[in-house]
């Protein structure tokens, strides 16, 4: 039971993280976004999405890793 709270946390930031970095190669404000993020932000921004890269991929993983059977073989298709 602790292994779907985190993976699901994990997926949930996954998304929260990755929907704006795919959506600025498609929608124009997005980019802009990022821009004035790196504006004012500088290194700290990319360095504040590498820490939640590194979580979610953590949680998601650990999920995996601690499910059994037929949870782990839902979370990895």
């Amino acid at each position: 039971m602790l292994h779907q709270y985190i993976f699901f946390t994990g997926f949930f930031l996954m998304l929260c993280n990755e929907i704006p970095v795919v959506s600025r190669h498609v929608y124009a404000p997005s980019m802009q976004f990022r821009k004035n993020m790196e504006k004012k932000f500088g290194a700290k921004w990319h360095q504040a999405h590498t820490i939640i890269d590194y979580v979610w991929t953590g949680l998601v993983f650990g999920g995996i890793f601690l499910a059994s059977g037929s949870d782990r073989i839902l979370y990895i298709s």
